[in-house]
């Protein structure tokens, strides 16, 4: 059976932040998000375009197991992080019989040394250009261990905020300037302690206070540089099951400051959290180009039936006495009914599409998601 295979245009996604604050991670949780999501209907699925991406998140994942097995966990905030951009592209594709519809997911992961040396990662600057959504993690521990005045200077500098601004202006200045979509989301990294495993309800409210003290400049430059553009603030738990128990600022052999966090586990299971949430906006992205080809494709075959219709008219006799004697449909009238079947698989596959976009829970949306 022949397919009939669509591509739709690719969806670009810039993510940047300081080296440490857990890019590659989150890569990794929207990839098992995703991927968990669209199992549940075997027309859909989703995969890594080459076989070293797949190698790099199964390595990932897997690290992750071993660690919550181990039963703790240390991270280094801007030590041994991913020192080099990589693109990361996923085909993202849909099947219904002889229809088949395909995508790219391109998202860059740069390196949070880019912030500071842009020349060095031109291939950045050109897929910035070309991105409709902008992913800025920002490192929740980083936020909160800022209590004295010298913490408060070296969570401000481990954050990047200057440097962060300046990309944002760029970026949205282009957008407007193109009048294309532009969406911004504030992702909450290694959040996990402030959240789901926070009994008291309060720490979620502090973490997004001071999210609001270090980053409401550069979400007010954006209202004022585009306000069709959308910014949310989007935890996103990556691991799940994990408490912070120490949190130090600390000097590397370099005489360079880090905060050193160290982590208990509370179950040996992953759980991730709010991933649904960052995705939704790209999903809903995803679905108006569905909807836009699907739109230029019905208009195609409606004019295609209405030849066929011409060409198989029963109140021409003589093709009426022969389709009657013969038993047989005429070649139109049989070309008609593959349009019709055509136009009804494309319908059921962009309602398909649409079931898979996560159910946003209000309750839970408060904590997980925020448009600013």
């Amino acid at each position: 059976m022949e397919i009939n295979e669509y591509k739709l245009p690719p969806i670009h996604i810039a993510m940047v932040a300081p080296s440490g604050a857990g890019k590659t991670s989150l890569l990794s949780t929207v990839y098992e998000y995703i991927k968990d999501a669209f199992n549940r209907d075997n027309s859909f699925s989703i995969k890594p375009c080459n076989q070293n991406d797949k190698l790099i998140l199964n390595k990932f994942n897997q690290e992750v197991k071993n660690k919550l097995m181990a039963g703790s966990l240390k991270f280094k905030s801007g030590l041994n992080a991913t020192q080099s951009s990589k693109k990361f592209e996923f085909e993202l594709s849909f099947e219904k019989n002889a229809q088949r519809v395909s995508q790219i997911i391109s998202v860059m992961d740069i390196p949070g040394g880019w912030i500071t040396d842009p020349d060095s990662h031109k291939d950045f600057v050109e897929h910035l250009k070309q991105s409709h959504f902008l992913w800025i993690p920002v490192e929740a521990p980083v936020l909160m261990k800022a209590r004295t005045s010298q913490e408060r200077g070296l969570s401000s500098d481990k954050l990047q905020t200057t440097f962060i601004q300046k990309l944002v202006d760029e970026w949205t200045k282009s957008c407007a300037e193109a009048d294309r979509p532009a969406n911004i989301c504030f992702i909450l990294s290694k959040c996990e302690t402030y959240f789901s495993q926070d009994k008291t309800g309060m720490e979620a409210g502090k973490c997004k206070e001071r999210f609001d003290e270090n980053f409401k400049t550069i979400v007010q430059s954006v209202h004022d540089n585009y306000p069709n553009a959308q910014i949310h603030y989007v935890p996103v738990e990556t691991i799940g099951p994990i408490k912070l128990i120490v949190s130090d600022w600390e000097k590397d052999v370099n005489d360079k400051w880090y905060l050193d966090t160290q982590y208990k586990i509370t179950n040996k299971d992953r759980k991730i959290a709010g991933a649904k949430y960052l995705m939704d906006g790209v999903l809903e992205f995803a679905s108006k180009q569905i909807d836009a080809l699907l739109g230029q494709l019905k208009d195609d075959k409606e004019q295609e039936r209405k030849v066929k219709e011409e060409e198989s008219d029963p109140r021409n006799p003589f093709k009426w006495i022969w389709n009657f004697v013969s038993g047989k449909m005429s070649d139109a009238e049989i070309e008609l009914k593959e349009i019709e079947a055509y136009l009804v698989e494309l319908e059921e596959l962009r309602n398909k599409f649409d079931s898979l976009r996560p159910t946003i829970d209000d309750k839970e949306k408060n904590d997980y998601f925020q448009n600013l």
